[in-house]
């Protein structure tokens, strides 16, 4: 038995060709987003949150004495405190030097790093839209002058910058935490989450 021949015209022939395609296409795009969602974030998304809280390769909470002087080289002075040691590091101004918290254990603990050259972006900016988290407020006797500082705590980060312009003046590393509190406690203990300029003027 033949089966009946089906005549197209040149104009039906382009519809179906273009259904099929459009079917095909629906097919790839249903597929594509199924395995995204299986596979989760990408890998440059964790790379990003992985390095927010580190500075040159040494991680707050992590690396150790030996590999900071690897990065920074020799210590130009050390302080032993309550908190631990505190290492001073040239950054390239002799006023302004690095300056690194080593606990009990010889790990990191906590990096103060000086922005030599002063960046003209608004760094509070900057770093909301990168980290993608909103900062919290802190404030102690800087803030007379308009210089706050700005935590990320889920990404170990602070920035002391002024709140007119965002202008940086020293980005601070610590270990992650969405603690706020335990973070101010431990490296932010003369901050406070109300600007109260009595208090300050003491």
């Amino acid at each position: 038995m033949k089966l009946p021949k089906i005549n197209l015209t040149k104009k039906q022939t382009t519809l179906l060709a273009l259904f099929i395609i459009t079917i095909l296409l629906a097919s790839l795009l249903i597929y594509l987003s199924s395995k995204n969602q299986q596979q989760g974030p990408s890998p440059e998304t964790s790379i990003i949150q992985i390095k927010q809280a580190q500075y040159q390769d040494i991680k707050p909470g992590e690396s150790k004495l030996s590999e900071v002087e690897e990065k920074l080289g020799q210590p130009i002075s050390s302080v032993i405190t309550s908190t631990g040691t505190t290492y001073q590091f040239e950054s390239g101004n002799q006023y302004l030097p690095h300056e690194v918290i080593i606990d009990s254990e010889d790990t990191v603990q906590f990096i103060n790093r000086p922005l030599v050259e002063i960046p003209k972006e608004n760094q509070i900016t900057k770093y909301t839209q990168e980290l993608k988290e909103q900062p919290i407020k802190l404030y102690n006797q800087a803030s007379l002058s308009g210089v706050n500082l700005y935590v990320f705590p889920k990404h170990g980060i602070a920035i002391e910058a002024t709140e007119k312009s965002g202008l940086g003046l020293n980005i601070k590393y610590f270990p992650p935490s969405d603690d706020i509190n335990m973070i101010m406690d431990k490296y932010f203990p003369s901050y406070s989450k109300i600007f109260d300029p009595e208090k300050y003027h003491d």
